[in-house]
């Protein structure tokens, strides 16, 4: 029986787990927001071994039912454990993603991951002009991120793509419409820049306003219509509409098996696996409940909690601020 795809539209309340198998990427994006390259090597050496991982994530997901599980990194295709971790997530029925630059998902790599389970791919693609994607990733990679959507494709995996939005692209986000149309694909992943990691020191050169963000995504949603793709912004255009008080939904573990309440966040909880049973209940039961106000300080650089937290503070305190 194959496992239901989640509705990953904005609408959507899924509560999903973020995994990142590793620090390491085999591209250099101006924009990541990941800081762990420098250190890599020394932090994180021997730490992701398979059976530790998927324990941690057991113990996470005894506590909370997640629609979907994301894998990313680092490059995700670089963690040599990655079939071992995709075949135990088919095995518990959950969902699987792996969410990648697609450089190195070659037809017999993308096989052997459907066949032990993994049912859908988020790839990276900046641009339709390969100059621009090339520059934002740090090397020549357009074609092969094309390639690797192609391989996804062919063997009947779901694929979406991957647009970070920043000033040097966004004014091409309407024009990937009618080109994903012709590669097959029918969802677009439009993510807010994060200011963290590389992007700390680029952030001038890429951060657009507010507004042109939004005339980007608004335009290629209309034109998404027209060629049946749906475009699905991070965090959601209308996350301010809903209730602050909603559950927690996204849930991450780092490429050290530590805990955080947002992929994007560096702040975290420490490992999973040395955090007591009774606090991780504790954990689980507020953010289950929608109470975050206790966490300020155990996230950051995550838009989303940024935005649920100032909802709270202005219903609590409805003054200007």
């Amino acid at each position: 029986m194959q496992i239901p795809a989640p509705d990953l539209s904005q609408r959507s309340p899924e509560q999903s787990l973020w995994v990142e198998l590793t620090p390491y990427c085999n591209w250099d994006c101006v924009f990541c927001y990941n800081p762990w390259r420098p250190q890599a090597s020394q932090k994180f050496a021997d730490v992701q071994q398979p059976e530790a991982l998927i324990s941690g994530i057991s113990k996470l997901h005894e506590r909370v039912s997640f629609d979907y599980v994301a894998l990313s990194g680092g490059e995700p295709l670089l963690y040599r454990g990655l079939g071992e971790v995709v075949t135990w997530l088919a095995s518990r029925d959950l969902y699987s993603i792996l969410t990648t630059n697609g450089a190195l998902l070659s037809p017999e790599k993308g096989r052997s991951l459907a066949a032990a389970g993994l049912r859908a791919v988020q790839i990276s693609l900046m641009s339709l002009d390969q100059k621009t994607h090339d520059h934002l990733a740090g090397r020549r990679s357009w074609k092969q991120a094309v390639k690797g959507i192609c391989v996804a494709r062919e063997l009947g995996l779901e694929v979406s793509t991957v647009f970070t939005a920043c000033k040097d692209n966004i004014d091409h986000l309407p024009r990937m419409i009618p080109f994903l149309n012709s590669l097959g694909v029918g969802r677009i992943i439009v993510n807010d820049l994060q200011i963290g990691g590389t992007a700390l020191s680029n952030a001038e050169r890429l951060t657009i306003s507010k507004s042109r963000l939004l005339s980007g995504i608004s335009e290629a949603v209309e034109l998404g219509k027209q060629f049946s793709i749906t475009v699905i912004p991070v965090p959601p255009l209308h996350f301010d509409a809903l209730d602050p008080r909603r559950p927690w939904t996204r849930w991450a573990l780092g490429p050290g098996r530590e805990l955080k309440m947002c992929n994007l966040s560096t702040a975290n909880f420490g490992d999973i696996l040395s955090i007591p049973d009774s606090e991780l209940d504790r954990l689980v039961a507020d953010l289950t409940a929608g109470n975050i106000d206790a966490f300020v300080g155990r996230v950051n650089t995550c838009s989303c909690f940024d935005r649920r937290y100032k909802q709270l503070r202005s219903k609590a305190d409805p003054r200007p601020t």
